[in-house]
This record gives structure tokens, C-alpha cells and sequence, in this order.
């Protein structure tokens, strides 16, 4: 066979392997015989020029040349190297060609004893790395068992190589590959970093040259940028590299590219909006890279806070004014940088904040929470901003000291929370924020008397409500249940409804220590008559919202969450005992018990075992069919339960003894003895 005989068999209409095995047998005899070394690269354009051909790549295959060009690639001749570089040339042409689209061929291409090692390597060639992108992303696309090839055999190694001598750009800021192959380089990469063996494959310092690279102002294609960005944010998903760039001190490289994020390109004029969303979501990612980066163990240890110019600049990030992004203002480019670097501080910062000493330090001297209050009270405030402020309030509020201070009503804690509740109750789109809220408000309380009272105290905001319900006091509770009512967010709901539970708690705690009263409010310079008087005013405030009950009951009519559940049983029995002791006048007594009795509906089907249920077996209800089948879905009322819920029912029987029908009253009788046996049977010692 000839050259001319192997281009008339390529221009066969019959494409098969059987057509091929001519032409397999001609390149094995070419490539054993170095005399007919001009031949070979001749014979070898002609297979790749017909590999184009979507017809012929399977037959290439399945004939063999593919696995025998590919061997090619992998040998040492004794040709000259202009000669072997040549001949490598058109095997790379015919093997990105061959595997286009057909697993079949990437397959046996994975498969080869030597797998895609010296495809790979050819990515570090000069003379061969345009040729060698392509084809292996080609062979990569979509076809997983390549990608981890294409890892074992070397890739990460090889593009470090590549990213360390710059090579997307030369001294004359003129792209060495051209921007199609610089995209294409970056889509490889990206189709391999999902994997996690190549994230382990690659030297932790590889992420340094990618920060060095992304900082670079010769990079200029957005896509390009983009697709390293990814890559960055990629890696830093893994502790290796985090910790790498801590240790290094190179975490501000990471500041300094959100910041320049803003101003290498512009999301607005004349950019268009598949740019515009783009740049957001890159934005975002490395934020949430700031987050993993700052929750590393290390972090504080490389960054301290009384000495790190980093923190500093957290810092000052933390104080910028931003932008009322809603209110109608002109969002300018530097506005949202304001709000980026604002949100990543508020974030970072509060990882920071995972001690009491730090948290101490933070609102006694630097006075962080002032600042996050103000961001907080902003109603037209970016989402996100108020979303990274509220949570780290959350985590300054932790230390029992912080709940007095953050509390004080000079500082605006409570005017802030009544602008986000009315704002939800107004119809505010974001789900985040009033979860944040919400848990917000309940460590506020937790704890902290002082807190639990301002809460019950007069709103300085008004309701938009009927012209009945503006008669009638407004507390910063009423709103609070107000948006409770009007949620469908349960985590949300779940969240205020343990703030009750709180207030609960708090009243008992208060009338348990009547005794030294001073203690509830100290530093406040109020006599004892002045304190107990307080106390039994909060009590009064509590018992008149009507609501709580109700809301109580939900807990403890809700399936999904056994120790929500518990947290209302037990509440509601606080609320029915009228909080444990006697408060001044029988009336006040009675009422948490009527209140209770009338939301009976919800919560006695649970603890009577009415809903279905054998309350001695300790299940409760019954719900309707999943995939087909009929299942039961058990509520197990645990070992504090079923004392708890005696108390419930013996407290409401004792205070309303001389108001319930005597079919009521059997009805509670006959409950008690239940839950007497249930918890005997489970073992538990009934407090009486």
C-alpha cells in the first residue's frame, strides 16, 4: 500500500473496520521502518484529516489505529525532532478527532496501559500544547472515566507547569494561546476539579499562583476570568488549600480580588446581562470562600485579633455606609462594592466571633454591635448585608454580659427589630432574614430578665390593624405575633415560638427569686416594690396576648421535631400554673388557664392520644399514605413528656376547678390516669 491507496480507501463509502485494517497494517509497517520516515506523517495526516469525519471515528476505533497512533505518542524514535514533532502532531489531530463524541473510543483511550500520560504531556510542549487542549477536551467531555485518567496521569502537575510560567499571556501582553484555547485550557480544568482526586492531586501552593494569576491586569476575557475564579473558589472548598493561604498569609489576595472584582470589569452600561449575573454569582462564591476561609481552625491563629492589619480592614469594611439598595437610590458600582465589602466583614468577623472573650471584646471595647444595629434597622438595607449583620448580633449575644448590653435601648436593638418585623409583616420577599431575626430575638431573651420584659414592653412602632385592634396596647410581642401569624416560613415560626417559651421561663425564674429581686435588674438602681411591681406587670402584659397559646399548642401539634414538641408541653403547663407560684389577685391566675384550655384543640389530641394513637405504647397519630402504602408516623412522647403534660392537665384542672363543665373535668380526670400508666410504663418519676 501507498500513500494514494490509503486516500482512496478514506474516501470509501463503506465505513467500516473492515475497510481500515488495510491501513492499520500500512502504519505498522511505517512506524517500524525509520527509512520511510517522510511517509508516516503523510499516511497519519490523511487518518486524522478522515477522523473529521463523524462516520469514520467509531471504525477507527474498532479497527485498532486509534490505540496505535496513540502508542505513537508514547515512544521514543529515532527520528529527528522536527520529524517526531510532526508525527505527533497528527496522532494528537487523530485521537481528539476519533474520541469527538464517541465514548466508545474515550473508553479504550482510558483504558490503554499507558492511559492519557503522554496526552497530558503534551500540554507542556510548546510545539505541541495547542494541538494538545483540544484533544483532551475532547476525550474529557462528559465521559468521567478520561477525567480521572486525565488526573492520575499528571493533568494537575502539567497545568501548574503551565499557570506558573504565565503562560496564558507573554511579555508582550499578547496571548500566547489565542483566547479560544485559553477557554478551553480553563474548561478542562473545570471538568476535572469536581472530581476530588484531582483537588488532592494538586501541591496546596497551586492556589497561590491561581490568586497571583486572577490579580494579574493582563487578564482581561471575562470568560477566562470566570472559569479561574470557579476554579479558585473550587479549591477552597478543601482545608488544604485554606489552610495554605492562611499559613502564607495570603488570605488579603483574596480580599483584594472582591474588591477588584468591581473594577476589572463593570456589571453596568453597556454590559449585558448574561455579564451582569455572571459577575453577581463570581462575587457571591468568593464571599462564601471568605466564609470557609475565616471558620478554619487556624485563621485566628495567623490573623490575632489586637494585632492583624486584615482584621483592621474587616474593620473599616464593616463601617461603610453602602447603599438603601430598595429606596430608590442610584446603585452605582461602588455602592455595591460598599455592600460586598460590608457583608463579607459582617461574615468574616462573626466567624471570628466563637468565644465569649472575643465576643466580650467585640462589644465592650469595640463596640461592633452599634454598627450592626444601624445595618439591621436599615429596612431598605441589601438582603444580604442585613442577613451576614443579624448573624453576627447572633453570635455577640451568646455571652450573658453582651445580652444586657446589646439590649439597652440607647443603642436601638429593639426600634431595628420592630423595622424587620414590620417589614415582614408588610410583605417583605426575603425568607433568610426573619429566620435570622427570629433566632436573634430568642438568644436575646434566653437568659436575660431584662430583655424578656423590654419585649413585653410598648412598641414605638404601630400596627396596621382595624380600628378595634388600635385600641388595644401595642407591645413589641404583639408584633411579633402578629408576624408569627402570618408566616409560612416553619423555621421561622418555630423560632418565635420558642421566644415565648423563653418569656415563660424568664417570668418563673423571676418569681423564683423573689427573694433577691435586685438581681433581675441589677445596676438599675430600683427598690424591691419597684422590681416585683415590674415583675407582675410583665406577667399581666404576657397573659394578655390571647395568642400564645395558640402558638404554644403548634408546637406541640407539629410531627417533625420530637424536642420542639417537648419545649410546648412544657411551656404550656408553665403558662396553665400561672408560671409557679401565686401572683397578686386570683384573676391573673386563672387566665393563662382559660387560655390555655380553649387552644385544647391542638394540643390535646398529642398528649391524650385521642389523634389515634395508644398513649400507654408511647404513639401518637396517624397520617395517610406514601409511595402507595399506608404509614404511621409515630409521635413518641419521651420520659419528660408524659410528666409535663400531667402537669398541663392537672394545673388547668386545679385553676379553672369551679368553670369547667363536669364533662371537662372527666375529660382531664380520665386524662391524668392515662398519662399516670403511660409514663409508668416508660419508667419515668412523676414530679408532683
Amino acid at each position: 500500500m501507498d500513500i494514494t491507496q490509503l486516500k482512496q480507501l478514506l474516501s470509501s463509502s463503506r465505513k467500516t473496520a473492515e475497510t481500515l485494517l488495510p491501513i492499520k497494517e500500512y502504519l505498522t509497517s511505517l512506524r517500524a521502518n525509520p527509512d520511510k520516515s517522510d511517509e508516516f506523517p503523510e499516511a497519519l495526516v490523511g487518518c486524522a484529516d478522515a477522523s473529521r469525519d463523524e462516520d469514520w471515528r467509531v471504525p477507527i476505533g474498532d479497527s485498532g489505529i486509534l490505540e496505535l497512533v496513540a502508542d505513537v505518542l508514547d515512544e521514543e524514535t529515532e527520528r529527528g525532532e522536527d520529524a517526531r514533532v510532526v508525527v505527533q502532531i497528527q496522532a494528537l489531530r487523530l485521537c481528539g478527532n476519533g474520541c469527538a463524541e464517541k465514548d466508545v473510543n474515550r473508553a479504550r483511550m482510558a483504558s490503554r496501559k499507558n492511559g492519557l500520560r503522554s496526552l497530558v504531556q503534551a500540554i507542556t510542549n510548546d510545539k505541541l500544547l495547542k494541538f494538545g487542549i483540544p484533544v483532551l477536551y475532547n476525550i474529557c467531555l462528559d465521559y468521567e472515566d478520561t477525567q480521572k485518567q486525565a488526573i492520575k496521569d499528571g493533568f494537575g502537575d502539567a497545568l501548574f507547569t503551565l499557570l506558573k510560567r504565565d503562560v496564558l499571556k507573554d511579555n508582550d501582553n499578547e496571548s500566547i494561546l489565542g483566547e479560544a484555547l485559553e477557554e478551553r485550557l480553563m474548561m478542562i480544568t473545570e471538568l476535572l476539579v469536581k472530581h476530588d482526586e484531582f483537588k488532592d492531586s494538586l501541591d496546596p501552593s497551586f492556589i497561590s499562583v491561581l490568586l497571583k494569576l486572577a490579580l494579574s491586569s493582563n487578564l482581561t476575557e471575562i470568560e477566562i476570568y470566570a472559569y479561574l475564579l470557579r476554579f479558585i473558589n473550587s479549591l477552597l472548598s478543601h482545608e488544604s488549600f485554606q489552610t495554605h493561604i492562611i499559613t502564607t498569609g495570603t488570605v488579603e489576595s483574596l480580599l483584594d480580588i472582591l474588591e477588584d472584582s468591581y473594577t476589572r470589569f463593570s456589571d453596568d452600561g453597556e454590559e449585558s446581562e448574561t455579564t451582569r449575573k455572571l459577575l453577581t454569582h463570581l462575587r457571591k462564591t468568593l464571599i462564601i470562600s471568605l466564609s470557609n476561609i475565616s471558620s478554619n481552625k487556624h485563621f485566628t491563629e495567623k490573623y490575632p485579633l489586637d494585632s492583624s492589619p486584615l482584621l483592621k480592614k474587616l474593620l473599616i469594611w464593616l463601617c461603610l455606609p453602602g447603599i438603601n439598595t430598595l429606596s430608590g437610590g442610584k446603585q452605582t458600582q461602588n455602592h455595591l462594592l460598599q455592600e460586598a465589602l460590608q457583608t463579607s466583614a459582617c461574615i468574616m468577623l462573626g466567624n471570628v466571633a466563637t468565644s465569649d472573650e472575643v465576643c466580650l471584646t467585640f462589644v465592650k471595647v469595640k463596640e461592633i454591635h452599634m454598627t450592626l444595629i444601624r445595618i439591621m434597622g436599615q429596612k431598605d438595607k441589601d438582603y444580604g448585608t442585613v442577613f451576614s449583620a443579624v448573624g453576627m448580633l447572633r453570635n455577640l449575644v451568646l455571652p450573658a454580659d453582651n445580652k444586657v448590653i446589646v439590649g439597652k435601648p440607647e443603642y436601638g436593638i429593639w426600634q431595628a427589630l420592630e423595622t424587620r418585623w414590620l417589614h415582614g409583616i408588610e410583605g417583605g420577599i426575603e425568607k433568610q432574614v426573619p429566620y435570622a431575626v427570629s433566632g436573634l430575638v430568642r438568644l436575646l431573651i434566653r437568659g436575660c430578665k431584662e430583655n424578656a420584659i423590654r419585649l413585653l414592653e410598648n412598641a414605638d412602632s404601630q400596627l396596621d390593624s382595624s380600628e378595634e385592634e388600635k385600641e388595644k396596647t401595642v407591645t413589641r410581642l404583639s408584633i411579633l405575633l402578629k408576624l408569627y401569624a402570618k408566616s409560612d416560613e416553619i423555621p421561622t415560626k418555630t423560632e418565635y415560638a420558642r421566644t415565648v417559651c423563653e418569656i415563660l421561663r424568664c417570668v418563673a425564674g423571676w418569681k423564683k427569686q423573689s427573694t433577691t429581686p435586685l438581681t433581675v435588674v441589677e445596676g438599675t438602681g430600683l427598690s424591691i416594690d419597684d422590681v416585683q411591681k415590674r415583675i407582675f406587670d410583665a406577667e399581666a402584659r404576657f397573659k394578655n396576648h390571647e395568642m400564645i397559646p395558640q402558638v404554644l399548642a403548634d408546637m406541640v401539634s407539629q410531627d417533625k421535631w420530637p424536642a420542639i414538641r417537648s419545649e410546648g408541653i412544657f411551656s404550656l403547663g408553665l403558662l396553665a400554673a400561672g408560671f409557679g407560684s401565686a401572683a397578686p389577685g386570683e384573676e391573673i391566675e386563672k387566665r393563662g388557664a382559660r387560655l390555655v384550655w380553649r387552644a385544647k384543640q391542638e394540643w390535646w389530641p398529642v398528649v391524650s392520644g385521642e389523634g389515634g394513637a395508644d398513649i400507654g405504647g408511647a404513639v401518637i397519630g396517624e397520617v395517610g399514605e406514601k409511595e402507595g402504602k399506608e404509614k404511621k408516623k409515630k409521635m413518641v412522647l419521651e420520659g419528660r413528656d408524659f410528666a409535663n403534660a400531667l402537669s398541663l392537665a392537672a394545673e388547668v384542672r386545679r385553676r379553672l376547678d369551679g368553670e369547667l363543665e363536669t364533662q371537662e373535668k372527666e375529660q382531664l380526670n380520665g386524662l391524668m390516669r392515662r398519662l399516670t400508666s403511660g409514663s409508668t410504663q416508660q419508667g419515668v418519676r412523676l414530679v408532683t
